[in-house]
């Protein structure tokens, strides 16, 4: 089975999302209130067999179709715990743990 890695696709917490794309970039999208969400986007590098540093550089706030930029920079350390092509566990920002349900129904390797 291997080292779980961060597959791509798009990936749902009851509050927000990860959409992971093969070209290093990486995005959370959180909704806040009442139709409001908060959005960042930013880029991954694996550093281990289980890690990846993120940079996130690229916040705002989205009300319908506009956004609202945010002056807003974040780097931390992702840690897979675990991961297959529907669920993946994982230690980010704060230590926080994350679970992630896959929603694209994208085939993970």
């Amino acid at each position: 089975m291997g080292d779980p890695q961060l597959q791509d696709g798009e990936w749902e917490m009851i509050w927000s999302s990860q959409i992971v794309k093969k070209d290093g970039e990486i995005k959370f999208v959180v909704d806040i209130l009442l139709g409001l969400k908060f959005s960042i986007t930013g880029t991954f590098v694996k550093t281990g067999s289980r890690a990846y540093d993120l940079t996130m550089d690229d916040a705002a706030i989205i009300d319908g179709q506009f956004g609202y930029p945010v002056d807003l920079e974040s780097k931390f350390e992702l840690g897979i715990l675990y991961s297959d092509d529907k669920i993946r566990i994982a230690r980010g920002y704060r230590k926080i743990v994350f679970v992630y349900l896959s929603t694209d129904g994208v085939e993970q390797k």
